[in-house]
């Protein structure tokens, strides 16, 4: 599972894909974001992921998801049952945080040179300079 404005290197999905257990990838070197998501890691397990976590465990979560099926079905039916009970406004993550502690979700680290979110105008250009020198190679 992924977000869709998420740009990556394919080295990144082939690494998520062939790594063990649920995964996410993570960013420790880069500053964590004010708006973006975070995630709070502690023992090398993710317990929480959203905009609103700030710490010395927080990293910058880019969200791209490797999941079991038997977990992932977790994550859905709080899914379901956070539409069921009208909450309409909040990021998949909010009910990934209500059920954390039957999943296990470890990070997987990447850092800013081959991963980027486009939230603005901003990161688009910039993903489009990152696209450009790729494609020269």
């Amino acid at each position: 599972m992924l977000h869709g404005d998420l740009l990556f290197d394919e080295k990144l999905l082939k690494k998520i894909i062939d790594g063990n257990g649920n995964l996410v990838l993570v960013d420790k070197k880069a500053k964590p974001p004010e708006k973006d998501f975070k995630a709070v890691i502690e023992h090398n397990k993710v317990i929480k992921i959203g905009v609103d976590f700030f710490g010395k465990n927080t990293f910058f979560c880019l969200p791209l998801y490797k999941f079991s099926k038997k977990d992932f079905l977790i994550w859905i039916r709080e899914m379901d049952k956070e539409i069921k009970d009208g909450n309409l406004n909040i990021y998949a993550e909010d009910a990934f945080n209500k059920i954390s502690n039957e999943i296990i979700l470890r990070p997987l680290y990447c850092d800013e040179k081959n991963c980027m979110e486009i939230d603005t105008i901003e990161e688009l250009n910039l993903a489009k300079e990152k696209m450009k020198n790729f494609y020269k190679r």
